[in-house]
């Protein structure tokens, strides 16, 4: 009986390749691919969970290496006597090693402990066992990226200071993304008392939208002049913020106040009411900004703000009004021992 012609299945179904239909089918694109995670994550995953060595397998009788190849006891002792010099060496060799020979025959012979079997003894030359792997829940892979962006920023922070080899730019704002969003997870309260102080910019990246390549402003970039932020705590939740730019010998400040909007929201409200230019030796010139003098009334629909997600060691992160994020560095911390905020 001839066999059944079966046609090969085709290899493109409406003039697209197969890949290409089995993904859509699944109802995901198979074009263009995912990124790749950054360096640091990537590098953190895989090193998070290390594999376990393979597990030693039995022994082979009569290796020189097996336990079980080399006699042990006194039945051992007398059964290679009995192979070098016969019987009554074997015997004579069984009787000494005895213990109720060497004791008389009156007294008690002690009580042989159980000997394990060869197969369950390790070889010399196997691995030592591995620990029992623990499977990781999302949490723990939550503070492990968020141990390695913050050491990952501090190494930023640091380079900027030294003036070292700077980690690269997409890095440092994946770093920031990951800490933001494991601290909105964990719901984590930023201290006032703790952004008291002067910090300086040490890194700025726009909100990741549509068109963000075109426009310069919005890249991910280590600020390229010298700009310091004061807030000045004169009560719990309120004070005044400065917010001063220096290039080429001037000195371009903005001044007003600023109010903390606590209960996990992490925000300070503020608007600027004086500004003032100062070149080089010159007398400062002061003129008005233009803000309101008073925040009553005012909430963040119209007010500028910064949302702190990130406020420890001497690292500050945050994200602006208009989406972008921003890593900062302490200079000084305000002395809040006189006052009683």
């Amino acid at each position: 009986m001839a066999a059944a012609f079966v046609p090969a299945p085709s290899l493109a179904i409406a003039g697209r390749p197969r890949a290409a239909a089995v993904s859509s089918r699944r109802g995901r694109p198979a074009w263009p691919p995912r990124p790749p995670p950054p360096a640091f994550l990537h590098t953190l995953r895989a090193s998070a969970v290390p594999p376990s060595p393979p597990s030693p397998g039995p022994d082979v009788p009569g290796s020189s290496s097996s336990p079980s190849a080399t006699p042990t006891g006194s039945a051992g002792a007398a059964a290679g006597a009995a192979d070098a010099t016969g019987s009554d060496a074997a015997a004579e060799v069984s009787a000494t090693s005895t213990p109720s020979a060497a004791t008389g025959a009156g007294a008690a012979a002690p009580t042989a402990e159980p000997s394990l079997p060869s197969s369950a003894l390790p070889s010399p030359n196997s691995p030592p066992p591995a620990a029992p792997r623990r499977e990781l829940k999302g949490e723990d892979y939550s503070a492990m990226e968020s141990a390695a962006a913050l050491l990952l920023l501090s190494r930023a922070v640091k380079a900027v200071r030294d003036r070292g080899a700077r980690p690269s730019g997409a890095d440092v704002e994946a770093a920031l993304l990951a800490i933001e969003a494991n601290q909105r997870r964990a719901r984590s309260v930023t201290d006032v008392r703790e952004l008291a102080g002067e910090w300086e910019l040490v890194f700025t990246a726009g909100a990741a939208r549509r068109g963000r390549r075109w426009n310069p402003a919005a890249w991910p970039i280590y600020f390229p002049v010298r700009a310091r932020q004061t807030f000045t705590l004169l009560r719990a939740d309120a004070g005044t913020f400065d917010n001063a730019v220096y290039a080429a010998g001037t000195v371009f400040r903005f001044t007003g106040p600023f109010r903390w909007v606590g209960g996990g929201r992490n925000r300070a409200e503020f608007t600027f009411t004086t500004a003032a230019l100062r070149v080089g030796p010159l007398p400062a010139v002061t003129f008005p900004a233009g803000g309101p003098a008073t925040l009553d009334g005012l909430t963040a629909k119209t007010l500028p703000f910064f949302t702190f997600f990130f406020c420890r060691r001497g690292i500050l992160a945050a994200r602006g009004r208009g989406g972008g994020v921003a890593l900062y560095r302490r200079i000084r911390k305000q002395d809040l021992s006189l006052k009683e905020l």
